[in-house]
């Protein structure tokens, strides 16, 4: 466990270029609920008060309990993923392969995984099926909606993924919720 000085200093290094300081008036040893891999999760957390009445966490636990403590954000192409009640199969929301605008072969994309004793790492490819028909439109904008579709993806795994983190091919870790039926 950390002391309340040390989550302090390594909470104020994070915080030193954005805006003016806040005034801490109490401190006290608390749980906070903090993201992690599996979903949020309630730590042992350093609970600080500030004079205009409201409070912030910083984890208690050291820093070497952590993948990547403050660096790892959660990955912008990859979400929701769920497990199944075997742990071998995992859903997971990525981006769907786009609309062919005419005239274009159409792209299919598939789920994969590549799997370590420590973690999971899914991403997509990309299959291409037919050839050009014609010239593809020129002023073809199908891609300007396709840039927020989604879709969800099965991908089986080799053996159960238990407690290996899960990331997308970038390395940004994955949330997973775990047993979906």
């Amino acid at each position: 466990m950390i002391s309340a000085q040390s989550a302090f200093d390594a909470m104020s290094a994070r915080a030193a270029s954005r805006g003016e300081p806040i005034e801490v008036t109490r401190v006290e040893l608390g749980t906070a609920a903090m993201p992690t891999d599996r979903g949020s999760v309630r730590i042992p957390s350093w609970i600080f008060h500030t004079a205009r009445g409201g409070s912030f966490a910083w984890p208690a636990i050291t820093p070497d309990a952590f993948w990547e403590l403050g660096r790892a954000r959660p990955s912008r192409m990859a979400s929701d993923a769920r497990s199944d009640t075997a742990d071998t199969t995992l859903s997971v929301r990525m981006p769907a392969a786009p609309t062919a605008c005419p005239g274009a072969p159409k792209q299919d994309y598939r789920a994969s995984a590549l799997e370590s004793a420590t973690g999971v790492a899914v991403g997509l490819t990309i299959a291409q099926s037919g050839t050009a028909t014609r010239a593809a439109v020129p002023d073809c904008h199908v891609i300007d909606t396709d840039v927020l579709r989604t879709t969800v993806y099965d991908v089986r795994l080799t053996r159960p993924l238990a407690d290996r983190i899960l990331i997308y091919a970038d390395g940004a870790p994955i949330t997973v919720t775990r047993g979906r039926a």
